[in-house]
């Protein structure tokens, strides 16, 4: 045998073990990077355009925390024909500004009056292009205005282009948060069995709204709950439901005919969808994302024409999840009237720092969101990121001739432990987190999963 040839095969027998390991062929075609998460015997995979570093999103983003945010950047000059352009970082090299929680900007410096003033998000500084803006009479931004042109997550430049050759002084940017009076905390429930479910928690004093899983036992239920002055929304949803959502109109027609009987107590839909735990959605994430946001948009219509309202349950890293250029949290806040969101961590500092930026949101669109908090065990979560190599020839188990797989390289692996994300046994934390509002004005409450643990509680 020649070395080409034992070369050849030497490298076939690796890819062979490769591929059964790790090789994924159809799975983040158009990425280098991918992240496996496992949690007990479910997984799931988020295809990556750059490998975080530690603590960082997979956008490589800026999350600064404290407000106001201040930054002082060097900016690069360009001669434009009469003209001096002025470019101002956000962000350092290959990173970008995540403003989103910041309402307004305010720009200190001497400039001319007549200058005209740029923000460029990632999609317009890739393309050479930016978003004109205007001040304010106190040189301010009204930064959630510009959420229809421009990504705030993913700010890159302040561009200032200057009449004549005057010169820039050293400009201060400084970016404030909006911090509206904190309204005591709204508390809601998720209640999946309620055939057999007691009555117990409904007395409860600040437990305001149950979403209550429709079918058997669901009117019984619901009617109770109603006789005690509690808010009603009916709670559906399936992964296979991306293919076809048509019963959920049979569950829109059942809260309408309730309604009638009890106007003021009978809120709506939740919808409960969660397409990512389809076994083959890492193969076909963005096809199964875009039925998963039309679903969407149709029940928001549907409920309306019944007369309802729609609230729909996400996780909290929808946010890092882009389909058309847009988060999937934000799709899904723009056609639902409220999104629960699945932020499920031990203490309220780290929850509020997974949902900011999604609360940001909805506050600049008038929408509401809930925060989820977990009561139940919970497996670890483990996380382990991959870079795809180039597609080469391999071997696939049962298969008679070669394939085409792109191998996995292992980049590194952390673990998020069970107790990190879930309040169980920890009633004093759950406690402290419940008795905190939230400085946005989307903020609509807490929702308790589930039920079934207020059972088991003294």
């Amino acid at each position: 045998m020649d070395r080409s040839l034992a070369r050849v095969t030497f490298l076939i027998c690796i890819l062979y073990i490769a591929s059964i390991l790790h090789a994924q062929p159809s799975v983040c075609p158009d990425t280098p990077y991918l992240e496996l998460i496992r949690q007990g015997s479910g997984q799931w995979i988020h295809c990556l355009h750059q490998l975080p570093q530690k603590g960082e999103s997979s956008d490589r983003l800026l999350k600064p925390q404290s407000d106001p945010y201040l930054i002082t950047p060097k900016p690069k000059r360009f001669d434009k024909g009469g003209k001096m352009l002025y470019l101002f970082p956000l962000a350092p090299d290959g990173r970008y500004l995540d403003a989103a929680p910041y309402k307004r900007l305010r720009i200190d410096g001497t400039f001319p009056a007549d200058t005209h003033i740029f923000l460029a998000d990632r999609d317009h500084y890739l393309k050479e292009s930016n978003i004109p803006v205007t001040l304010d009479n106190n040189q301010t931004i009204d930064l959630w205005s510009l959420w229809k042109r421009l990504d705030l997550r993913r700010l890159k430049y302040l561009v200032l282009l200057v009449p004549g050759k005057e010169k820039v002084s050293t400009l201060r940017l400084r970016f404030f948060r909006v911090l509206p009076a904190v309204r005591p905390s709204a508390l809601s429930v998720w209640l999946w069995k309620p055939k057999n479910a007691s009555f117990d928690p409904l007395e409860m004093h600040n437990l305001q709204a149950l979403y209550i899983q429709m079918g058997p036992g669901f009117s019984r239920f619901a009617r109770k709950a109603i006789e005690r002055h509690k808010i009603i929304w009916g709670l559906d949803g399936d992964p296979h439901d991306i293919f076809d959502g048509s019963r959920f109109i049979d569950d829109l027609r059942t809260l309408k005919t309730l309604r009638h009987r009890f106007p003021h107590a009978v809120a709506g839909l939740q919808v409960d969808i969660e397409p990512y735990l389809l076994k083959d959605f890492s193969k076909n994430r963005d096809a199964y994302l875009k039925r998963y946001l039309q679903l969407i948009r149709e029940l928001s219509q549907a409920a309306r024409r019944f007369g309802l309202k729609l609230s729909v349950v996400i996780p909290f890293w929808f946010d890092d999840l882009y389909i058309d250029g847009k988060p999937i949290a934000f799709s899904v806040i723009d056609a639902a009237d409220e999104t629960v969101l699945m932020s499920y961590r031990n203490n309220f500092d780290d929850l509020l720092s997974i949902s900011r930026d999604i609360l940001a949101y909805a506050s600049a669109k008038h929408k509401a969101v809930k925060l989820g908090i977990e009561l139940k065990e919970l497996p670890d979560e483990n996380h382990t990121y991959y870079r795809i190599l180039p597609a080469v020839p391999c071997l696939v188990a049962n298969a008679q001739t070669p394939r085409t797989c792109r191998p996995l390289k292992k980049i590194r692996s952390y673990t998020v432990p069970g107790n990190h994300i879930s309040l169980q046994g920890r009633l004093s934390r759950l406690l402290d987190i419940i008795s905190r509002g939230i400085a946005f004005p989307s903020f609509a409450g807490y929702v308790l999963h589930d039920y079934e643990e207020l059972e088991k509680s003294p």
